[in-house]
């Protein structure tokens, strides 16, 4: 059979008139089937590569501009089969090669491995000999392809081949999600700053756009005010993970403040707080979450606060030998002897050590002792005893007064008397001092380090204030000589009712009778479970009125998830300076070889194949994709294999 071949515009025309009266004649016939107006859709993109360059190699050197696409001993199926088979086979001038081992075939690393790539498969040289029958020529070509393809040196050529290509891909890979995830970075840090500064979500886009006018790359995506809400939400979920990890991790004692507030969008809320040590450091307050309560009963409170700890990912076996107070206000349906929450918990979770508000506590007693006294606030007494002179001045004028009527006169004229009273300058005197000291005292109570040992030498110490009016000094209560087993009977009774390590406590203990230091590891576990142990919920409230600042009138639509999330990052989270935004920025992780497991790319286009004909690369990667919502952002699951 002749070599197929493109013509000039002269021979194409004589081999369409040779059509014209033979039918049959293969030449024709092939010609008919791959002319240039007509190829079929079998040829792969390489293939027409190969055409055009073929083409434009040989319009200088033949004049008849002949191209053979195959060797003249197959059809155009044949050659298509081989291909299939074995597609590192090409083509030129009727001479077939390898294709990897034409790439790799000048490479040092070959000869320097011991190994040696074939000239006559590295220059496209082989052919079936000049033997005249069409058998022997096939046969021969048959055998040069399958001992090629299993010699060490195409197997050498091919792995080179496929590292290089996976190489390409890689780094085109890792170059496009380099530039995404650096903008997604940046819009990480713009959303918390929303978040750390009240805004509202509409900002973001507000924000962004500004950014893009100072020349601030931020992408194409994330820049709506849901993909804030959405990023929000993943940080103060991630924030709260890690902490709650830390804690459980290091076998941390909590205690657990809980209060009611209800929103400005009139939602009845939870606040719940956490005292807690972080890396075994000192006990720090944590807000945990603010969650909408169905109904206000002590069931349905119980079951939506152990609900939420569930979540977070406190189990009942970690709360049962960890949890070990849980304070409130003084509320029935918190504090009641039999049905209220803290009874009820107790019977699940023994250890646990209920506590009242110190504060809620204090404010109650002054109320009951000046409830027949109008002005109870420190500050009311403390504007009377201050603007007294102006006072009396005004109602000794004012009774006196000829041109206010009769029974006017007579109510300033009261007024003077009482002010004029020994007794009314007395009382005034000794309630000015009384609650002068009882607000110093709240303040004191509600500081973030104190604890119950410190509220009781507080509250002690204001009572013999009080009772005294001079300021005594605060002494140990430790006897002058102590002997060498004191205390050891209470710090038994503390370590089987928290269930602490008695027997290191105890040496702790013996310590610092005899050597008087303060700083003793054995002690340290003790120490935590004192400063773990709140006596106020003013944190409670430092929380609701941080909730107010969010949820304002104009923000009033704002949702209770949303609002704890907001809280979360504002309370708990970093100032923006220090905030490092990676650890919340779901990434690809660094590619090796494409033929690697499962990816999440995000941004990519989506098609992996087209990306790679980009490059000059045959891809025939089976893709699955997968369309999930992370932040608002397409993301492209590939699972890719090896074949090129």
């Amino acid at each position: 059979m002749d070599k197929f071949v493109i013509r000039s515009t002269k021979d194409k025309q004589l081999f369409k008139e040779k059509k014209n009266s033979d039918p049959d004649d293969p030449v024709t016939s092939e010609e008919t089937c791959i002319s240039s107006s007509k190829t079929p859709s079998k040829i792969s993109k390489l293939d027409q590569k190969q055409l055009k360059d073929a083409s434009e190699k040989n319009s200088n050197t033949n004049p008849f501009n002949e191209v053979h696409l195959w060797p003249s001993e197959w059809t155009y199926n044949q050659w298509i089969q081989k291909k299939d088979r074995y597609p590192w086979l090409i083509c030129d001038d009727g001479k077939i090669g390898c294709l990897y081992c034409k790439n790799v075939g000048e490479l040092k690393t070959c000869k320097s491995q011991g190994v040696e790539i074939s000239t006559e498969w590295s220059q496209i040289n082989v052919d079936g000999g000049t033997n005249s029958k069409l058998v022997t020529r096939l046969s021969i070509l048959r055998h040069k392809i399958s001992r090629h393809n299993r010699s060490k040196a195409h197997n050498f050529a091919l792995n080179i081949s496929r590292e290089k290509t996976h190489s390409k891909l890689s780094t085109s890979f890792e170059t496009s999600t380099s530039k995404h995830y650096q903008s997604t970075i940046k819009i990480f840090r713009t959303v918390y700053f929303i978040a750390k500064n009240n805004r509202p979500f509409d900002d973001h886009s507000d924000l962004v756009e500004l950014q893009q006018m100072n020349g601030v790359l931020l992408g194409q995506t994330l820049h709506s005010r849901y993909s804030s809400t959405s990023i929000i939400d993943h940080i103060a979920t991630k924030m709260r993970n890690k902490i709650i990890q830390n804690i459980i991790e290091t076998n941390s004692k909590i205690s657990i403040l809980i209060d009611e507030s209800t929103t400005n969008s009139s939602s009845s809320g939870m606040i719940i707080y956490l005292k807690a040590s972080i890396s075994y450091d000192s006990p720090v307050f944590i807000f945990l979450d603010l969650i909408e309560l169905k109904s206000q009963t002590s069931i349905n409170i119980i079951d939506q606060l152990l609900e939420c700890l569930h979540q977070r990912g406190f189990t009942d076996i970690y709360l049962k030998e960890h949890w070990i107070s849980f304070v409130t206000d003084g509320a029935s349906v918190l504090l009641g002897k039999t049905n209220g929450v803290a009874a009820r918990l107790k019977e699940k979770f023994p250890i646990i050590f209920s506590w009242h508000c110190i504060n809620h506590r204090l404010e109650l007693a002054v109320n009951d002792v000046l409830k027949d006294i109008t002005a109870t606030s420190y500050r009311t007494v403390k504007v009377v005893w201050k603007m007294y002179p102006a006072l009396y001045k005004h109602f000794k004028e004012a009774s006196e007064d000829k041109y206010r009527d009769q029974k006017t006169r007579s109510k300033y004229k009261g007024l003077c008397k009482r002010l004029e009273s020994l007794q009314f300058l007395s009382d005034l005197a000794l309630m000015c001092d009384v609650l002068s000291e009882l607000s110093q005292l709240s303040l004191d109570l509600q500081s973030r380090d104190a604890t119950l040992i410190q509220a009781d030498k507080k509250i002690k110490r204001t009572i013999r204030v009080i009772d005294s009016l001079k300021t005594i000094n605060d002494k140990k209560t430790w006897p002058a000589d102590v002997n060498i087993r004191f205390g050891e009977q209470e710090v038994k009774r503390l370590c089987n009712r928290f269930l602490l390590n008695q027997e290191k406590t105890l040496r702790g203990l013996r310590i610092l009778i005899d050597e008087e230091t303060n700083e003793i590891e054995e002690l340290n576990e003790i120490n935590n479970l004192i400063k773990t142990i709140p006596c106020s919920t003013a944190e409670c409230e430092r929380g609701f009125s941080l909730m107010n600042i969010i949820c304002t009138d104009i923000r009033s639509r704002l949702t209770i998830h949303n609002i704890s999330n907001l809280m979360m990052i504002n309370i708990n989270g970093p100032p923006l300076s220090i905030w490092d935004p990676e650890d919340y920025v779901k990434i690809l992780p660094k590619i090796g070889k494409i033929n690697t497991s499962q990816y999440e790319i995000f941004h990519l286009c989506q098609s992996t194949c087209r990306k790679a004909q980009q490059l000059g690369i045959i891809c025939s990667f089976p893709v699955q994709r997968e369309d999930v919502e992370v932040y608002g952002m397409s993301v492209l699951s590939l699972k890719c294999d090896d074949t090129l």
